[in-house]
């Protein structure tokens, strides 16, 4: 008898039991579909069992016997079959000899009790239920006889338990799909950084290789070096005879950009600030040259400033909208690209408001008022109103700080010498608080208010290397002149040292290996200067020490301010 008993004990009886208790969380999507299954067909079995139930004749020798739900004891236990059953479901002989077969009640895996722990979703045995008398027919069959716990007391609590567990399930496998897609959008995103810090490893924005847009007479020609007397076998040679030179005449150096900074007043659309900024990455050296706004150029009736060269060609322009205002800064790049002999790589355009929301974007500049400064302009919107000491300018401040003029005894180069000041101040002010943060910031309001054909490979790139430059070797210069006013008019300008510029062209700002020749530089410099006398004796003048001075210095309050 105990023989038999042993061989009626099939392998997939004793799987639930190795597996008494298994987390939600590792069972697979199939197991959890097959369960969802089994949750629908032990509701309907509750059900025929309960209609059972009631037609069943109760005897004094087997009366019914009302047990209390699993959730009315006190816990959070629900009745729920055990998840190792699904080992049952991997052998498809054993359970349809196991559906054919009557077992006994301690035989039965599925007439055993399951507790369903709500609070680790947990599935653990309960041997409660191990010595029925009356069994299911077959390992499928749920019913329950006249002593089954699912009586019409607790039914309706039953029911609710089932839906409760189907709704934790469910919940379970969106959980799931989430962190799926969490992890894919991580994975993306890694890789999306990974990519682009391993392009801008290996990027480098492209130089316009083409010769010079400027007039260069006969330089165009390639150089030319005498031969020696003799050649390598000892023979006399032609002493006229001449070679080219190996490099071609404007080849371009490697790693040094130039680039246009425009600072507009929309409301005028005139340029007044005018900056050309050279950088040469391999050596780690920037120099900014700052064009006075007054600066005379000789192109037309209507205007003799540089600032109004801008307004002039946004009114000519043909476009409309934005696309106007690209035309008229790059009419205004091809002008000084020409007139100066610098080849402009790329520019950047930026408004009041905008240079307002940068300043703001990096926190603000900290840096030394030299003194009171009041004066207002109600047709231009501008009220500056200052006072002296070190202290920390907004957007708002920082921009009457450096539009400020009216006190200084010669205008607009003492304006300029005080942007320097701001500048110095800005770039210790970036170079120090420079984080993510401060990217983010920056990088929108570049977006919304900064006009320039810089990529973002390109911004990218030059900020990479840029950070790291060294105090004492950024420059700034103003371009060597003086002003002068027209004795009939009494209009006021700024005429250049033609000279003196183009040293500094050729030390500064020539990206060619060939030097800019005196003849090459005043042909195409002819707009800058006429034939009035009191503008071409200027011109022709040449000082021996122009003013370049080094962030450094400035810093240490080298820089003057003549104040009237």
């Amino acid at each position: 008898m105990e023989q038999n008993n042993k061989q009626s004990q099939s392998p997939n009886t004793q799987a639930p039991a190795q597996n008494a208790s298994q987390p939600l969380e590792q069972l697979t999507e199939e197991q959890i579909s097959v369960l969802m299954e089994r949750l629908e067909k032990l509701k309907q079995q509750k059900a025929e069992s309960q209609k059972e139930a009631q037609s069943v004749q109760t005897t004094e020798n087997n009366p019914k016997v009302s047990h209390a739900p699993a959730h009315a004891s006190g816990n959070d236990a629900q009745i729920f079959p055990d998840p190792a059953c699904f080992a049952e479901l991997d052998s498809d002989a054993d359970d349809e000899e196991a559906e054919n077969s009557s077992l006994h009640a301690e035989d039965d895996p599925l007439q055993t009790t399951r507790i369903f722990q709500s609070s680790d979703l947990l599935i653990t045995d309960d041997a409660a239920s191990a010595n029925k008398e009356t069994a299911p027919n077959s390992p499928d069959d749920l019913s329950y006889h006249a002593e089954s716990p699912y009586d019409d007391d607790n039914a309706i609590e039953d029911d609710e338990t089932i839906a409760v567990y189907k709704e934790r399930i469910q919940k379970k496998r969106k959980q799931r799909k989430l962190y799926i897609i969490l992890g894919v959008c991580v994975f993306v995103l890694i890789l999306i950084i990974v990519s682009f810090a391993a392009f801008l490893k290996y990027y480098k924005p492209a130089l316009n290789p083409n010769p010079p847009s400027f007039i260069t007479g006969n330089d165009s020609d390639p150089l030319t070096v005498q031969t020696k007397d003799t050649d390598s076998s000892g023979n006399k040679k032609d002493p006229n005879e001449q070679v080219p030179q190996i490099n071609d005449t404007y080849a371009r150096r490697e790693d040094v950009y130039n680039f246009l900074v425009l600072g507009i007043d929309r409301a005028a659309n005139l340029s007044d600030v005018i900056m050309i900024v050279s950088y040469d990455v391999k050596n780690d050296d920037i120099h900014v040259l700052s064009l006075p706004r007054d600066t005379y150029i000789n192109v037309g009736s209507n205007y003799h400033k540089l600032n109004a060269y801008f307004s002039a060609s946004y009114n000519h322009s043909a476009s409309k909208g934005e696309a106007r205002y690209k035309d008229a800064i790059k009419s205004m790049a091809d002008f000084l690209e020409q007139g100066l002999c610098i080849r402009l790589d790329r520019y950047v355009c930026v408004d009041t408001e905008g240079f307002r929301e940068i300043i703001d974007a990096v926190n603000g500049v900290d840096m030394d008022v030299p003194f009171d400064m009041d004066y207002e302009d109600p047709e231009q919107d501008l009220y500056i109103h200052l006072k002296a000491g070190y202290q920390h300018l907004d957007g708002a401040q920082a921009e009457q700080f450096v539009r400020y003029r009216s006190g200084y005894i010669n205008g607009d180069i003492g304006r300029i010498s005080a942007q320097k000041l701001f500048l110095t101040a800005l770039v210790n002010q970036i170079k120090n608080n420079f984080n993510v943060s401060t990217v983010v910031s920056v990088a929108k309001a570049a977006l919304q208010y900064v006009t320039t054909d810089l990529s973002a490979a390109d911004i990218g790139y030059f900020a990479k290397y840029a950070l790291g430059v060294d105090m004492s070797k950024i420059t700034f210069t103003t371009m060597p002149g003086e002003g002068v006013i027209n004795p009939d008019t009494g209009a006021s300008y700024y005429v250049m040292y033609a000279e003196n510029m183009r040293q500094i062209v050729n030390t500064q700002f020539n990206v060619y290996t060939r030097e800019i020749t005196r003849d090459v530089f005043l042909s195409n410099a002819k707009h800058f200067t006429s034939t009035e006398s009191y503008i071409s004796s200027v011109y022709t003048t040449e000082i021996s020490d122009p003013e370049i001075l080094s962030a450094e210095e400035i810093e240490q309050n080298t820089i003057t301010l003549p104040l009237k």
